[in-house]
């Protein structure tokens, strides 16, 4: 992958946790803060270049242009992605719209998992639609090996997560797509969806999710809700 010392001028950035955005003539630059650690830097680099091997996944994030790097090879200083069109979740049309997006979320998922990387910090402002009406995952920086037991930057719900004895696996992925999917099908109309017990249970939890012993570390919400039979969405 292609790295440069220098960007175009960047303008005003926006500010986001961990990093500063600037729209500038090659596209997106994502700048990481002082704060993020040269090690840390150089794990997401890696990452991001083994990711990039797979052409049938360039779709679902903001293909990267090139690395900003501080003297070649000592440490990235952030990334130039193309800049893309996006609409948010909850606007996703109908319920089966919605349904038919994040099946595809949960398939993307595991085409991740099929290749060793799992993406934990799922929710609506990182996981969008692009103007093909396919899902797009943004900071895809934070995307880790599935053996890796610490996050970049730790998503939310995982300090809750810990301290209940739970470790960064599978199960706290679970947890976030269960907490995605809640919080999208929850606008839908009274009536367009069926839930069985189990779906019912999940879609109207107000308690604490963030435990490895909770239902939604456990069972998958998508597999206990279907597109009611009288409904023609």
């Amino acid at each position: 992958m292609k790295s440069r010392i220098f960007v175009p001028n960047k303008g005003v950035s926006v500010d986001f946790g961990e990093s500063k955005i600037y729209t500038i003539s090659d596209g997106i630059y994502k700048e990481f803060k002082d704060n993020i650690s040269l090690a840390t830097r150089r794990r997401k680099k890696e990452r991001l270049i083994y990711l990039s091997q797979f052409n049938n996944l360039k779709e679902y994030y903001p293909e990267i242009e090139y690395f900003v790097e501080c003297l070649f090879g000592l440490y990235i200083k952030g990334y130039v992605m193309q800049e893309v069109q996006s609409t948010q979740l909850y606007y996703s049309g109908f319920a089966k719209e919605k349904l038919d997006i994040l099946h595809k979320i949960k398939e993307i998922l595991s085409l991740f998992e099929d290749i060793g990387l799992r993406y934990y910090d799922l929710h609506t402002g990182n996981v969008v639609l692009n103007k093909n009406k396919l899902p797009m995952f943004f900071d895809i920086d934070s995307i880790l090996y599935i053996d890796e037991t610490k996050p970049d930057i730790k998503p939310f719900g995982f300090d809750y997560y810990e301290i209940y004895g739970g470790k960064l696996d599978k199960k706290f992925q679970l947890i976030k797509f269960n907490a995605l999917v809640q919080s999208i099908l929850a606008s839908v109309p009274k009536g367009h969806l069926t839930y069985d017990e189990i779906g019912n249970e999940m879609i109207n939890c107000q308690l604490n999710i963030y435990n490895p012993n909770s239902i939604f570390a456990n069972e998958d919400l998508l597999e206990h809700v279907t597109l009611s039979k009288k409904r023609n969405d």
